[in-house]
C-alpha cells in the first residue's frame, strides 16, 4: 500500500511548541544539545493520511499461495512487512526537491499470521463489518475474528530530516522517544449493488489512532556555502592550508640547489677551468684532465671552497 501525505496534513510548530518539547528534556544534556540544533520553524507534525493510495491487486492463485504460507505452524518461512517513508522538501542548494528516505522492518508473529490469514480468507469469501456510514465499504473479517492486523514496533514517532537526505529515528532523545510505535492494518473493500467485491484496500492507523509523526528537519545551505557544512570549518582550514602549501612547495622545489651557484660572485675562473678541462680532453691529456676535473669536484663539493674560488679580487 502506499500512502501519501500532503501540505494540509502538515503543521509546522510555533515558538510555544518549540519550548514545550525542550521542557520535557530538563535533565538530558544529550537531548537538548541535539534540540538546540533546531528551532521552531524546523520542528513540523506530520499527520499520516490513512487510506492506501493504490488498490490490492492480487490473483487468486496468489491469494491461495499466501494462505498457505500464513498456515505455517510452526513457522519455517517467516512473512516481513516493510515500512517505508520518503519525505519531500524544497533544495535551496539547485532550486530542485529533495527526498528524505528511511525505513523500518519486522517479521510476523504467529499471532500476525493467524490475523492475516483470517483478512485474507474473507477478501475471498467477501464477508466483514459493513461500514455504518456507508454500507457500499466493508472491512474484511468478522466480529468474532481479527478484523485489523497489529504490527509491534513499526512507526517512529520522530524523524530526523538530514541534510544528506536521509530521513532517520534520533537516538540523541533517548528512550521513549526513539521506540517505535504499532501498526494496524485492515483491509477494506468495495462493494457493488449485488453486494460482490469490485475493489480493494489497506488502510493504516497507528495503535489507538496514533498516526502522527514529529520531524527535526535540518536546513540546508546554499549550494555555494555546502563544502563549509559538508567539511566543516576545520576541514575548509585545511583545505586551504593544503592548497597554498602545496602551491609554494612547487614554487620553491629544488631551489636550495640553486641557491649557492646564484650566489656566487665571479665565475668566469670556473668557465675558464671548464674550458681548460675541455680542451686538454681533446688533445688526449688524460692525467692533466683528471687532475682539473677533480679541481672542479673539490670546488663544487665544498660551498666555503666555491664561494672562495670564485670571490672577486679587489
Amino acid at each position: 500500500m502506499t500512502a501519501v501525505t500532503d501540505n494540509a496534513s502538515i503543521t509546522e510548530y510555533t515558538e510555544e511548541d518549540y519550548n514545550k518539547v525542550i521542557a520535557q528534556y530538563p535533565d538530558d544534556a544529550r537531548a537538548r544539545k541535539f534540540l538546540n540544533e533546531f528551532d521552531s520553524t524546523q520542528l513540523t507534525d506530520i499527520n499520516m493520511i490513512t487510506e492506501s493510495q493504490s488498490l490490492w491487486t492480487i490473483s487468486p492463485p496468489q491469494k491461495m499461495l499466501l494462505i498457505d504460507r500464513l498456515s505455517q505452524i510452526p513457522i519455517t518461512t517467516p512473512l516481513q512487512i516493510y515500512f517505508r517513508w520518503n519525505v519531500k522538501r524544497s533544495d535551496p542548494r539547485d532550486g530542485g526537491i529533495q527526498y528524505a528516505t528511511g525505513e523500518t522492518s519486522a517479521y510476523f508473529t504467529q499471532e500476525n499470521m493467524d490475523s492475516m490469514k483470517v483478512i485474507v480468507q474473507a477478501s475471498i469469501a467477501g464477508t466483514g463489518l459493513k461500514d455504518p456510514g456507508n454500507k457500499n465499504i466493508i472491512t474484511f473479517g468478522s466480529q468474532t475474528q481479527a478484523t485489523t492486523l497489529e504490527i509491534a514496533d513499526m512507526m517512529p514517532k520522530f524523524l530526523h530530516l538530514t541534510a544528506t537526505s536521509a530521513a532517520v529515528i534520533p537516538v540523541d532523545l533517548g528512550l521513549p522517544a526513539i521506540e517505535l510505535k504499532a501498526l494496524s492494518l485492515s483491509l477494506k473493500g468495495h462493494l457493488s449493488t449485488t453486494d460482490e467485491v469490485e475493489s480493494m484496500w489497506w488502510e493504516l492507523a497507528g495503535a489507538k489512532g496514533e498516526n502522527m509523526m514529529v520531524c527535526y528537519s535540518d536546513k540546508v545551505s546554499p549550494k555555494m556555502l555546502q563544502p563549509i557544512v559538508d567539511y566543516g570549518v576545520v576541514g575548509l582550514y585545511l583545505g586551504v592550508v593544503l592548497v597554498v602549501g602545496n602551491i609554494f612547495r612547487n614554487l620553491y622545489a629544488g631551489l636550495f640547489r640553486k641557491i649557492q651557484l646564484g650566489q656566487l660572485q665571479q665565475v668566469e675562473k670556473l668557465h675558464q677551468l671548464l674550458n681548460d678541462i675541455s680542451l686538454v680532453r681533446e688533445l688526449g691529456e688524460m692525467n692533466l684532465e683528471e687532475d682539473l676535473f677533480g679541481k672542479l669536484v673539490y670546488a663544487y663539493r665544498s660551498p666555503e671552497t666555491l664561494l672562495k674560488f670564485t670571490k672577486k679580487n679587489l
